[in-house]
């Protein structure tokens, strides 16, 4: 295994050259350019946390280098001890829990999907030990921010809808729930607000319009 051993000095993964001819040379050991944990695995850690800080992640240098994205098979991502050293390895390079934006950007294709399938990125937060994140005062009674916070979750989960007050607690958003049952008027009246910030037709104006449709076709 090719180890880093030397001591770098700061900035140096900054210049791209370096980077790309250290790649390269990997990516003809490998055979293919390896995803975040193996590079770690071979010891990269202080080139990793340069490609993330300097060169946009490991998904960007793997298009300019014209790689293709890793499938990780096996369920390789359907473990969660996978999931925890990934996590631990994004919080290594980038100093802090990276967001959901952070490990879509720095992560091994597929990590997010297996975040996903273990509750999302709050429920392992919080598992590793991580305080919940706080939120501004007054920050929940911006219905934007909850409008924003839906739509996150339910990207996240992979719903085309979103779940009730007790599903949301049991996946760890009863900071949400709250606001939603608290400020904004209750799901009823969220879920309205939430379809028309999505761009989507509300159940209302679909039966509107299929009443209109109806009445149309009968005086014709």
């Amino acid at each position: 295994m090719n180890y880093e051993v030397t001591k770098r000095q700061d900035g140096y993964w900054k210049d791209w050259k370096l980077v790309k001819d250290k790649l390269e040379e990997i990516i003809k050991e490998e055979g293919e350019l390896p995803g975040s944990s193996r590079l770690r695995e071979l010891g990269h850690f202080g080139m990793l946390s340069g490609i993330n800080k300097y060169h946009g992640g490991i998904k960007s240098v793997r298009k300019r280098l014209d790689q293709n994205v890793l499938r990780n098979e096996n369920g390789h991502w359907g473990n969660e001890k996978n999931i925890l050293t990934a996590l631990k390895g994004l919080i290594s390079d980038l100093g802090h829990f990276p967001s959901t934006s952070e490990i879509k950007e720095h992560g091994d294709s597929g990590l997010m999907g297996g975040i996903t399938a273990f509750g999302g990125v709050n429920k392992l937060r919080e598992a590793m030990g991580y305080d919940a994140l706080q939120r501004s005062r007054g920050y929940w009674q911006n219905v934007d921010n909850a409008l924003s916070e839906a739509r996150q979750l339910m990207e996240e989960q992979g719903f085309d809808y979103l779940p009730g007050q007790k599903k949301l607690n049991e996946m760890g958003r009863s900071d949400l729930a709250n606001a939603i049952v608290r400020t904004h008027g209750g799901f009823n009246n969220f879920r309205p607000m939430l379809e028309k910030y999505l761009g989507k037709e509300s159940e209302q104006e679909r039966l509107k319009g299929l009443l209109e449709n109806y009445v149309g076709a009968k005086n014709e």
